[in-house]
């Protein structure tokens, strides 16, 4: 097996060049030489410049033009996430009472600041971030403690730009919403509800959100790409977690029997990244040209297994968790053989009357569906 050097394999992609989308092969890069001996080691984010984002025993980890760092003041990380200028968010447990809450926190240029309340008594999470570094997620103004010691808010769905939170509310009737993407051109999707994680999904453009009518289960959008392409999952009752993807006004679900499919990242080529099993017994896949494929198929290295995916870039590297030959589980980047071809992008007139487009085609079909 060869490996070649990890920065020379996470850089050198974006210098390829691709004819056509085609679905190809990948190179497994093993992170676990970023951190040895530190088996907590977890990396989640990967911009298209090949850096990289995480957690580990020494708090955040980062891996930026070939050097590792670490902000050692924050453990128990989640949803780490890194834009291609080099901004960094990711939400941190705080003590509060005899439980915690998570909240939102940004790394610019080596410097880690909590993301703004909308609240003295608030608290926020912060879910994506685009290549620009606006980040999108939720703010409470209040938190509220369980039984359990765990505690939580309210949340609406919030931007951050410039470091300045903008509530973007709910659909009507909910009073609970929480942004879940935003792509370069400034649209946010999310969900918007009564009911705790998940609901309705909706897009938010220009100072306006609409319900997206995906489906008649709990839908939770997880990114939008800048071709205005959205994907998601919904909770299919006792057969688990389906996925959602809306292309051009059209929404075609994906199952897979028995497994379940969970939709986890899109990117500017359409390509769509998701896993799909039970605990202990968990594949990868990849939907590219509305095909889907288990990753490990598509290995060049023979014996790895992937497990679980966690971020896709538009070079089309992932980054996943892998199960090594001698049975060991790490992280590490797949890199394909040629970096995929981009999505043209809608200009800004047509994407505007496209978003519009997905209400009128979602209620005719609605009226479809009452009248029979």
């Amino acid at each position: 097996m060869t490996m070649k050097p990890l920065y020379a394999m996470l850089l050198g992609l974006g210098l390829a060049c691709a004819s056509a989308q085609a679905q190809g092969r990948y190179t497994i890069t093993d992170l676990s030489t970023l951190t040895p001996g530190d088996r907590t080691a977890r990396w989640e984010g990967i911009n298209n410049g090949g850096d990289l984002v995480g957690q580990g025993g020494a708090g955040v980890l980062s891996y930026i033009g070939g050097k590792l760092a670490a902000e050692s003041s924050y453990g128990g990380v989640e949803n780490a996430a890194i834009g291609n200028n080099g901004t960094i968010t990711f939400n941190a447990p705080t003590s509060m009472g005899a439980g915690f809450v998570y909240m939102a926190y940004t790394i610019r240029n080596g410097v880690t600041a909590q993301l703004p309340l909308t609240a003295p008594e608030g608290l926020n999470y912060v879910t994506a971030i685009n290549n620009a570094g606006v980040a999108v997620g939720g703010a409470a103004d209040g938190v509220y403690c369980g039984g359990w010691g765990t505690c939580d808010g309210i949340n609406r769905a919030v931007i951050y730009s410039d470091g300045t939170p903008t509530v973007l509310g709910t659909l009507p009737g909910h009073y609970e919403s929480m942004a879940t993407g935003i792509n370069n051109r400034g649209a946010i999707v999310g969900w918007s509800g009564n009911e705790g994680w998940g609901g309705a999904s909706f897009i938010y453009e220009n100072g306006t959100m609409r319900n997206l009518n995906v489906g008649e289960h709990n839908t939770v959008p997880v990114a939008i790409n800048d071709a205005g392409w959205i994907a998601g999952t919904e909770w299919l009752g006792l057969g688990g977690d389906g996925s959602w993807l809306m292309m051009n006004g059209q929404v075609e679900h994906i199952s897979l029997p028995g497994k379940g499919a969970r939709a986890i990242d899109l990117n500017n080529a359409g390509e769509l990244i998701g896993d799909s099993g039970s605990i202990g017994e968990h594949r990868a896949w990849i939907r590219v040209d509305g095909t889907i494929t288990m990753l490990d198929e598509l290995l060049h290295e023979e014996g790895w297994s992937v497990l679980r995916v966690y971020d896709l870039n538009d070079m089309g590297q992932i980054v996943a968790e892998v199960r090594r030959p001698d049975g060991e589980y790490v992280f590490a980047v797949l890199t394909p053989d040629e970096p995929p071809v981009l999505l043209p992008v809608p200009e800004p007139g047509t994407y505007a009357m496209l978003m519009a487009g997905l209400g009128v085609m979602a209620w005719m079909r609605r009226r479809r569906d009452i009248g029979g």
